[in-house]
């Protein structure tokens, strides 16, 4: 079954490369889910822990590799309560709150990629990290029998491979370069805001995915 792009504008119609946000995209994202599984852990301040991180760049190193996993999981580790009595399986479980927000890809989403695939030129783009994809990958395979979701794309981009994230403009160029993409001819779909903007800038056709209300399946027909 062939789909098209429903929902953008007519002008729009001579999209022949889409390229997909990840989280909140394909699989749904449940953000409450890790706040209460680190409150599970005694962890009350979440919020002055998140903002700590971001503050310290945490995030955005994680993100780019230019932090590795165990790192990442030292930083948090060291801005725990010294209360907490985590001994024995302590990485463990921080690993596990923080892969909490990680939900199901619905089968109907994937059997759209493999339809869309077939039509057009397909890529994932995320801001992501190497612990959430290997949640992520164990999900899918225990899920659905496939080892990752790159099957399902013509290529797959990771900030934490390519040493890029959205909303900066570079790893859209980099995208629309190495796959020799023409920006008006490329449909970009993302749930956040910045990152839709900073691609409208370089030409990219956009569409603003207001999760979770609204499935990426409603704009195929």
């Amino acid at each position: 079954m062939q789909h098209t792009v429903k929902l953008i504008n007519p002008e729009h119609s001579g999209i022949k490369n889409i390229v997909f946000d990840y989280g909140g995209v394909i699989i749904d994202l449940y953000m409450d889910r890790t706040y209460k599984a680190f409150a599970e852990l005694g962890v009350d301040n979440l919020p002055d822990l998140m903002g700590k991180l971001k503050e310290s760049h945490v995030f955005y190193q994680f993100e780019v590799g230019a932090l590795g996993a165990e790192a990442f999981i030292n930083r948090i580790l060291n801005l725990l309560p010294s209360h907490l009595n985590m001994e024995g399986d302590t990485v463990y479980k921080v690993i596990s709150a923080w892969n909490a927000m990680l939900g199901e890809i619905p089968t109907e989403r994937l059997e759209l990629l493999t339809n869309l695939k077939s039509s057009y030129n397909t890529f994932l783009l995320s801001n992501t990290n190497a612990l959430h994809i290997a949640a992520v990958d164990q999900y899918l395979k225990s899920a659905h029998g496939v080892n990752n979701i790159a099957p399902y794309f013509h290529n797959v981009y990771y900030s934490y491979k390519v040493g890029k994230r959205k909303p900066n403009a570079d790893i859209y160029e980099q995208l629309l370069k190495q796959e020799g993409l023409n920006a008006a001819e490329t449909l970009f779909i993302d749930d956040n805001l910045p990152n839709i903007e900073a691609a409208n800038a370089l030409g990219i056709v956009t569409y603003h995915l207001q999760s979770p209300k609204e499935d990426v399946r409603g704009l195929f027909s």
